[in-house]
């Protein structure tokens, strides 16, 4: 079974990354520090691993020396107005069903979070959880994520939301401080899972902007984000099954076909709507196997040619240099372990 990568796609991570900056700390310098750069950042859609973002917060907060740095981040997200899970709100007749429809869009803003709507008479509440396990008990993503929830939920109703109680699955700072007066509401740490609750009667609250020819053409838009992330998806999945066939021995189209239940033909058609094809894709699989196993393992060349599927050494020497402008495997080792001793120094 194919393990999917999860990621915080595009926009928190950007906002993370501006809002970094906006507190006063250097933004590109700390990025680089993870091995990333500022340009990645500056993409609306860089998807950022989410099986990393306890190391970034852990980092930041080293990087800072506060202990509070997912609160400080929290206040200083920019705003997320012009986003496309904004504009959803422009145009809908009332904030629950504007509420409602940016949900089914989460994805645009991440893989990894899941949010759901649930009543509970008078009030009513989000359930923000991490397919994450790990991450849903991480205060400083948490207190940052809430944090932004709300001020863009603010930001949509022209300052009418107003949280009343908040839920964290994580455990309390060591001091609250003036959070109750941040977040203006009563908090609760350590429950089962991460709340945000607010009156139901705001659901009902008209927006401002109702306009049903502009909801139509913003779901159109999102629409159209989300497809593009699912051809992604689709790309992604392409991409593990050639990496496992890699370790298996034998990479063709008639295997990857089958192992992603698809005919040759389909698998064709379907990479070829998206730009490519599957001589590129074993390509590219091949290239990253190779470069991470030189630079990560001590695995003789000849082994390590065998392991991407070369058969003759000349045809796996040929193909490296294509890779690396001319670069040997031998070279490129050498220059990787001294830069990887440099670093250390």
């Amino acid at each position: 079974m194919m393990n999917k990568t999860l990621s915080d796609r595009g926009r928190f991570a950007v906002l993370c990354y501006e809002a970094i900056g906006r507190a006063g700390y250097d933004a590109e310098t700390f990025v680089e520090s993870l091995g990333f750069s500022a340009e990645q950042f500056s993409k609306s859609d860089f998807c950022y691993p989410h099986d990393r973002v306890i190391q970034f917060w852990t980092e930041l907060e080293r990087y800072t020396a506060d202990p509070d740095i997912g609160l400080v981040i929290g206040q200083h997200l920019p705003s997320s107005r012009g986003s496309i899970l904004s504009c959803l709100f422009l145009g809908a007749p009332s904030f629950g069903n504007a509420l409602e429809n940016s949900l089914k869009y989460m994805r645009i803003l991440s893989d990894a979070l899941s949010l759901s709507l649930h009543g509970l008479g008078d009030l009513s509440y989000l359930r923000i959880q991490s397919r994450c396990t790990s991450v849903n008990q991480f205060r400083h993503y948490s207190e940052c994520l809430m944090l932004g929830l709300i001020e863009f939920y603010r930001d949509s109703t022209e300052n009418r939301f107003t949280p009343k109680r908040i839920d964290f699955a994580c455990e309390a700072p060591e001091s609250l401080g003036d959070r109750a007066t941040i977040y203006g509401c009563s908090l609760h740490f350590g429950c089962v899972e991460n709340r945000l609750y607010f009156d139901t009667s705001l659901l009902a609250m008209p927006c401002a902007y109702a306009d049903p020819e502009l909801l139509r053409m913003h779901e159109n838009y999102a629409r159209s984000a989300l497809r593009k992330i699912e051809e992604q998806d689709f790309l992604v999945k392409v991409q593990t099954v050639i990496a496992n066939l890699l370790q298996r021995g034998e990479v063709t189209l008639e295997l990857a076909s089958r192992s992603l239940g698809l005919n040759a033909t389909e698998l064709k058609y379907r990479l070829s709507n998206l730009g490519t094809h599957f001589i590129r894709e074993r390509e590219n699989c091949r290239r990253k196997l190779v470069k991470e196993m030189l630079r990560k393992t001590s695995e003789s060349i000849s082994h390590i040619a065998f392991t991407a599927g070369f058969s003759e050494p000349s045809t796996f020497y040929r193909a490296f240099k294509r890779w690396s402008h001319g670069e040997t495997p031998a070279d490129f080792r050498a220059r990787h372990q001294q830069s990887d001793i440099t670093q250390k120094l």
